[in-house]
């Protein structure tokens, strides 16, 4: 089933592993974005071809740094690929969760605004919750949220805040996606990252 197979990050994994994809080349990133958009224009109402399309142009905005500085106009055309997955079906929780983040990175954007990025973050972890609310033993759902708060934290620190809140709560789900699915790589570099800057953060040591 869909919703409960391989994440849209283990795919792009795989390629990424395989030689298929490598994010580092925008133009190998603008040919897997033309061969789903191809599949896409075969089945209209096959949600994967979106998805997957849309998680592409993540790695690309995420990733390829030769692609340059991500646009609205890229976060934009990632929000409506996710939308439109999730509108052809439903219970793909892949795709909600790639449509929480694209929205919040669209509504963030360069994290100047403080309001409207902690009002973005909060609305990406609601938009997880929700998720995790349907199936909560998905452990891609809880890497997401682990990682957002781990994010928000370190949002929050780099305004003089306290992050040391957030990044607990971001180490229950990393922890608990790790205890649902013990090789998932994701949530062990997540736990790993969030160790070292919470300790640099108690030490007073730089971030």
């Amino acid at each position: 089933k869909i919703a409960r197979g391989d994440s849209l990050a283990a795919i792009a994994r795989y390629m990424r592993a395989t030689g298929k994809l490598n994010v580092d080349s925008p133009v190998e990133i603008l040919a897997a974005i033309e061969a789903y958009t191809k599949a896409v224009a075969a089945r209209p109402d096959f949600g994967p071809a979106y998805a997957l399309r849309a998680e592409i142009r993540r790695l690309q905005i995420e990733y390829c740094v030769e692609a340059g500085r991500p646009t609205d106009a890229d976060l934009t055309r990632a929000v409506e690929d996710f939308r439109q997955a999730v509108v052809c079906t439903p219970d793909y929780y892949d795709a909600q969760l790639g449509l929480a983040w694209a929205q919040g990175r669209l509504r963030r954007r360069d994290e100047v605004d403080f309001d409207r990025s902690k009002a973005a973050y909060e609305e990406e972890l609601s938009a997880i919750t929700d998720v995790l609310n349907k199936v909560p033993d998905y452990a891609p759902a809880h890497w997401k949220r682990g990682a957002t708060r781990y994010s928000f934290g370190g949002f929050k620190q780099g305004r003089g805040m306290d992050p040391e809140p957030d990044w607990k709560l971001a180490e229950v789900d990393l922890e608990r996606a790790l205890k649902i699915s013990p090789q998932y790589k994701e949530p062990i570099l997540s736990l790993f990252a969030l160790h070292q800057q919470s300790a640099n953060y108690v030490s007073g040591a730089p971030g």
